[in-house]
């Protein structure tokens, strides 16, 4: 076997150990934007294709403001793989849960943002931007702009990101680019995607941009980020990772969460961490 086949073996097998770390073990049924309005719906928010230069992008969204700030959650990476193999014709969730979250937030102004072609296919979808190109530029701008939408509809001033899995990527790319974000928070977060590469054999993300490159235009905002103890997919060092690329600021260390993995333990602890762990700035170290 060749060099390229070495690397592309070790790639799918890295790929393979994550898909069925998610318990894909069988063809799961990933949600329609009917199934989103639903869920939306009985939290009293209303759904939005939001219509981009590439993309329509699927959001619930309050009917009415009440203050001046909008918590934006941004949905992780959805059903990427089909197979160990095989991308998804589309990437819509199964398990949603920067959704789930969402709904268990205690706040009104709330919304959610899905990532490209999940729940709503346009011709511009096609397998890279959910598997090599996730974070790359034409993604962010087309997220960027939704956000833009979602400000102006309800006539908000200011933003809080949110962001799950490569959601959180997502959230820190458009935080260090925009001058509205409050405040940023991370649940799993892959925050450096070439550390991630590398830790698990994949092939770097050449075609997208990475979070860990943007940390010094952050340190401004205030963050939190929530990192399962028992997460094998986004362990502790990916942070670590990212935190290293804020200096001379210190990051803010992160909150590990006791029995919590990838895509569980999350919902349920989900309105206490709110409470107990605020956003915290950057701080300077000592020269």
């Amino acid at each position: 076997m060749g060099l390229a086949g070495k690397i592309r073996r070790r790639a799918l097998c890295a790929v393979a150990a994550m898909w069925v770390a998610s318990g894909c073990a069988t063809a799961p049924r990933q949600l329609t934007f009917v199934d989103l309005g639903q869920r939306g719906g009985l939290a009293g928010l209303e759904t939005c294709r939001i219509e981009g230069q590439l993309f329509t992008l699927a959001a619930l969204a309050p009917a009415l403001s009440r203050s001046d700030v909008l918590r934006v959650y941004i949905e992780g990476d959805g059903l990427a793989w089909r197979t160990r193999h095989v991308p998804s014709a589309h990437p819509s969730p199964v398990n949603p849960t920067a959704l789930n979250l969402m709904l268990a937030d205690p706040i009104l102004d709330k919304a959610y943002l899905a990532r490209p072609c999940q729940y709503l296919q346009t011709d511009a979808c096609r397998p890279r931007y959910w598997s090599t190109h996730p974070f790359s530029p034409e993604v962010i701008s087309e997220m960027g702009r939704a956000l833009d939408v979602l400000k102006a509809q309800g006539g908000y001033g200011r933003l809080e990101l949110v962001g799950f899995s490569g959601g959180a990527a997502v959230a820190a790319l458009l935080s260090a680019r925009r001058g509205d974000v409050d405040s940023l928070t991370t649940v799993a977060g892959n925050l450096d995607t070439e550390a991630f590469c590398k830790l698990h054999g994949l092939t770097p993300l050449s075609a997208s941009l990475n979070p860990a490159d943007v940390a010094g235009a952050l340190a401004s905002i205030p963050q939190r980020h929530f990192v399962g103890k028992d997460d094998a997919v986004i362990p502790p060092a990916i942070y670590a990772s990212f935190a290293s690329r804020m200096a001379p600021c210190r990051a803010p260390a992160p909150v590990l969460v006791d029995d919590a993995a990838h895509q569980r333990g999350w919902l349920a602890l989900w309105p206490a961490l709110l409470r107990s762990h605020g956003p915290e700035p950057c701080r300077l170290t000592a020269p």
